[in-house]
């Protein structure tokens, strides 16, 4: 049973308060166990924000102001540590890379069952178990980087299936998949049905899930403005929907278009690109988009669109074939000058995200990953903790030049003894922290906290450390 009491909530960051987006103002919302609850409403009304307040990301990793009591099963979470917390529920997230902490995907699902402590075999049985229920085996021993974003988003729901919480948190899972893959989400959230979970799903696309949800929570700049039943819930019509700024509920059908043939195209002759040799993911012997209009392309998660995308503007080298705009063919490095590509990358719209919610004459403190490999590696369920870092690399070098135009900086650090070092007594020691569990214990002092938390702790007073050293007066630290 989940229960928000008198629930106020506004975000620490500056920007979002003066936009009031997300914040929540006297949410008073039960949901019994086994119920499926649509979180619904225009973009900013609180829906992420109610999802954090269930997964413990608010107060722990969101700052603000918060009141009110979250309760789960009875307990009260406002203050529990996370990792107890993430025991009680799983999330899925709209952005499925975010929540990854492997390159690859069998480890990706063993992750979870691995901080629990739990013993090899039993890993194993359950994750061959979840591979079976939820048909991920094409997914497996693949790396993240290779995976499409709805491949991606199997996989995250995976790890949480796995895990087997009682209560499941979805923001915006259909986010990044197909028609197709949206169809298999539907079985999973069938089959956790069947269990008896208590599914809370925050969504703008209602069509797919339409027939599972039992209640549809619909919120507006923060308040609860309707609380539909499952019987009041199949009384609303697309009209009605429409009205209060949701999608339809009904599946959308696709209508054949006639082409003006008097309209100057953009020409692709023998345009091919693969990631493996002899193996091309993208072969259009011949293709034509129309000049000055705007062109869609679809398909299923994993058939070449980001990809196309990608050739389109010169990112790929090894792509081959002819691009041809009125009569003149644009080499690659041509492409790369004139054509612009906005990404869907995680680390471009994380490192923007810390530069933009930041003043400027910031300092962002990383861990210095010098010698890191950056490229992907598969990785062995036992070697877990092996150094492999390309992702943080990458964030790392986005982070840089963008804070460089922000007139901020980034410096980075000795990261030696940043999770054993206990934050209030200084005391340093290898036993002070549990990578299973994920658990700081001071042997000293005792104080307990995350070991990941700890290790930003002590980074932040590295860089108060070295303000004061090299006395910059106009810097200030990022939180």
């Amino acid at each position: 049973m989940i229960e928000l009491q008198n629930i106020c909530f506004e975000y620490g960051s500056e920007e979002q308060n003066i936009a009031g987006r997300g914040a929540l103002h006297n949410i008073n919302l039960h949901i019994p166990d086994g119920q499926i609850v649509l979180l619904c409403g225009e973009s900013g009304c609180g829906k992420t924000t109610i999802t954090r307040l269930l997964n413990g990301l608010i107060p722990h990793f969101y700052e603000g102001n918060l009141t009110g009591t979250i309760c789960i099963d009875g307990k009260e979470i406002n203050d529990q540590p996370l990792y107890e917390t993430a025991l009680l529920s799983g999330t899925v997230f709209q952005n499925p890379r975010s929540q990854f902490f492997n390159v690859d995907t069998t480890s990706e699902l063993a992750f979870g069952l691995e901080n629990r402590g739990m013993e090899e075999t039993q890993i194993l049985k359950k994750v061959d178990k979840t591979v079976q229920e939820l048909k991920l085996e094409k997914l497996m021993n693949r790396s993240i980087f290779d995976l499409s974003g709805g491949e991606k988003q199997k996989i995250a729901c995976g790890c949480v299936s796995v895990c087997s919480p009682n209560i499941i948190i979805l923001d915006e899972p259909s986010a990044n998949l197909d028609l197709k893959s949206m169809e298999q989400l539907h079985v999973m959230i069938e089959k956790w049905k069947v269990e008896h979970k208590t599914i809370v799903i925050a969504e703008h696309r209602l069509a797919y899930i339409w027939n599972l949800i039992e209640r549809m929570v619909f919120l507006k700049e923060g308040k609860i403005e309707f609380d539909f039943s499952k019987e009041e819930m199949q009384k609303l019509t697309p009209r009605d929907l429409h009205q209060m700024g949701l999608r339809s509920n009904q599946d959308v059908k696709m209508v054949h278009y006639n082409r003006n043939e008097n309209i100057d195209r953009i020409v692709f002759k023998n345009f091919v690109f693969g990631y493996e040799k002899n193996h091309n993911i993208l072969n259009l012997k011949t293709m034509e988009i129309d000049k000055n209009s705007i062109t869609a392309i679809v398909g299923n998660n994993g058939i070449g669109k980001s990809t196309f995308l990608r050739c389109i503007c010169g990112l790929e080298k090894k792509c081959k074939g002819i691009m041809e705009i009125d009569g003149k063919v644009y080499k690659r490095k041509e492409r790369l000058n004139e054509i612009f590509l906005v990404m869907q990358d995680v680390n471009h719209q994380v490192s923007k995200a810390l530069v933009e919610n930041n003043p400027k004459h910031t300092l962002f403190v990383l861990e210095d990953l010098s010698g890191v490999r950056n490229a992907t590696e598969r990785v062995r369920t036992k070697d877990r903790y092996v150094s492999v870092s390309w992702s943080f690399y990458d964030l790392e070098q986005k982070l840089i030049y963008k804070a460089k135009q922000n007139q901020s900086t980034v410096i980075k650090v000795n990261p030696r003894y940043t999770s054993q070092c206990c934050p209030v007594c200084g005391h340093i020691e290898k036993a002070n922290r549990n990578k299973k569990l994920h658990l700081f214990a001071c042997k000293n002092c005792g104080y307990k906290s995350n070991d990941d938390r700890i290790g930003a702790m002590n980074l932040y007073r590295m860089g108060i450390n070295y303000l004061e050293d090299s006395q910059v007066p106009n810097t200030v630290m990022a939180e």
